[in-house]
């Protein structure tokens, strides 16, 4: 019996196996709806590029009085320096002048003239020379300046006007600064004369200023001393892309446009005017001739001559290969002078440096 109803349940237990099965072994298909349920295909979009920021402007911190143009971000308030410069021709090449931010020129006695070379950032200048005596009129422009004068003896009429203490000032004979702000270049000595052998350099001059206690930075912000244009524009109408600036027989300097770089280059003695440093000829965006009463010292024993620095009178301005008739005025020999058009207006030159020259009014200027 028992066996029999074992056997039973083990063909029950195989017949409910057999119905899990499914009838057909092919997958059946999930049921979908119709393509109007399937949602519409979408092209994917390119990411948008990112848009870049505008550049800012450059802040500018300080602006050059004499050029117009930004000052170097390193640059902080230093006080200029300006230095007399020998002119001569054995004195050739001078060196570290290319590096002035503007260079002022006046005539000196026997016809023959001087430049005071201004630097504002002097302090990697490796040589500055040769530095030759001061007279009286560069003071007059190197008072508004508000700079430190360096210069190797002087005139007794410089010496008079140094006495009045309102510009500080090295000198390499009366004073105590010759060991530590001059040498005397030993093949200058040998190959041209031992007063056109001296020489100076921005790590002495900056050594010397703090040695001697002297203000090292400007009083008051930095202010134009030129009006400047915005935008550079021909100095006029006349074609000038040949100056000459006959200070005498001895010396008349002269400068030639160059249209491919904007600038006047300068020559003297007949060649290229030349930085002994670098290389390279001074060259300019502005020639500025500024004419005035030149006299010779009654009973002078060197001749020596007085220059008018301060009133009025004619000159030039030369720029962009073009030149305008001017004005100018200087009102004090401590106040900057004041350049003006032909018709009295305040003239705007173009921004950079500029070199000038004060001479006799009774000298000829060539514009061509």
């Amino acid at each position: 019996m028992k066996r029999t109803v074992a056997l039973l349940l083990s063909v029950l237990l195989l017949l409910a196996l057999g119905a899990c099965k499914s009838p057909s072994s092919e997958p059946v298909p999930p049921v979908t709806g119709g393509e109007e349920d399937l949602p519409p295909a979408v092209d994917p979009q390119p990411e948008p590029e990112p848009v870049p920021e505008p550049e800012s402007e450059p802040v500018v911190r300080y602006w050059n009085p004499l050029t117009g143009q930004p000052m170097p971000d390193s640059y902080e308030m230093t006080r200029p320096v300006a230095v007399m410069i020998n002119n001569l021709k054995p004195a050739l090449p001078q060196n570290g002048i290319g590096s002035a931010d503007g260079w002022f020129e006046f005539p000196a006695e026997g016809e023959t003239n001087r430049i005071m070379a201004v630097f504002y950032n002097y302090q990697d200048i490796e040589q500055i020379g040769t530095v030759r005596s001061a007279r009286d009129y560069f003071l007059d422009y190197a008072r508004p300046l508000d700079a430190i004068f360096l210069h190797y003896g002087g005139s007794p009429q410089a010496y008079k006007a140094l006495k009045r203490g309102d510009l500080d000032a090295f000198d390499g004979i009366n004073g105590d600064v010759e060991k530590s702000l001059y040498w005397r270049d030993k093949d200058r000595i040998k190959n041209a004369a031992w007063e056109h052998s001296v020489m100076t350099s921005g790590e002495k001059i900056t050594a010397t200023i703090e040695k001697f206690k002297k203000r090292a930075v400007l009083e008051q912000e930095l202010k134009p001393l030129y009006t400047f244009r915005e935008t550079p524009a021909p100095a006029g109408e006349q074609r000038a892309e040949f100056v000459k600036i006959p200070f005498s027989n001895y010396i008349a300097p002269s400068y030639e446009y160059n249209a491919d770089t904007g600038l006047y280059e300068r020559y003297q003695y007949g060649k290229k005017h030349i930085d002994g440093l670098t290389g390279e000829q001074i060259a300019v965006e502005n020639v500025i001739i500024l004419q005035t009463s030149v006299k010779a010292i009654p009973g002078d024993d060197a001749s020596r001559v007085t220059v008018a620095t301060t009133g009025s009178g004619k000159g030039y301005y030369c720029s962009r290969g073009t030149v305008c008739e001017i004005r100018w005025e200087k009102k004090s020999d401590s106040s900057f002078v004041k350049l003006m058009d032909a018709q009295g207006k305040e003239l705007a030159i173009n921004p950079g440096r500029s070199f000038v020259s004060i001479l006799s009014d009774r000298k000829k200027i060539t514009l061509e």
